[in-house]
């Protein structure tokens, strides 16, 4: 298993799979936050996908799309909590959806996967509390397959990177 986390542009990675963290209304467009960029990145062809498919996911769910103009084989876009304070489940509902991506991506034969700091933007998840939960739901689904797989936690901002890292080395 490698674990790691870089400071980049997701939108430019080559791993098999990136990771759209994004809300449920997906068949309406992504409308703000890293989701947007990406669907911007992506090309015009992937928003009307998502029209035309009419896709929509619940909190802690995972829905796949073609890459189109990423460079990646194809996208998954994750539907993480909004940080209502701590006691709406948020925790294991990011939790599960961590576990739902590393599931997904195995499933499908791939052998690696970006993904961002979920709900930790505009879903306002505070990210001390997000990155050990995010790592520890990886390596528990990993173990529990019994899979490698190469895992980028990728930020632009540099203000994640130390707790990803050191939720990485713990």
């Amino acid at each position: 298993m490698s674990l790691v986390a870089v400071q980049d542009n997701i939108c430019t990675r080559t791993e098999d799979v990136i990771v759209c963290a994004c809300g449920p209304h997906v068949h309406i467009g992504h409308v703000g936050g890293l989701a947007r960029v990406i669907e911007r990145a992506a090309g015009l062809k992937m928003k009307r996908y998502c029209v035309a498919n009419q896709l929509g996911i619940n909190y802690g769910e995972t829905v796949w799309t073609p890459s189109y103009d990423l460079p990646c084989k194809e996208l998954l876009h994750a539907v993480g909590p909004r940080w209502l304070g701590g006691d709406q489940d948020e925790r294991q509902v990011l939790h599960r959806v961590h576990r739902r991506i590393i599931r997904e991506v195995l499933a499908k034969g791939y052998s690696s996967v970006a993904l961002p700091a979920i709900s930790c933007g505009i879903y306002g998840f505070p990210f001390q509390i997000a990155a050990p939960i995010a790592v520890g739901a990886v390596r528990e689904e990993l173990a529990e397959q019994g899979a490698e797989l190469a895992v980028s936690w990728v930020f632009l901002d540099d203000k994640f990177l130390a707790s990803w890292r050191r939720a990485i080395l713990a």
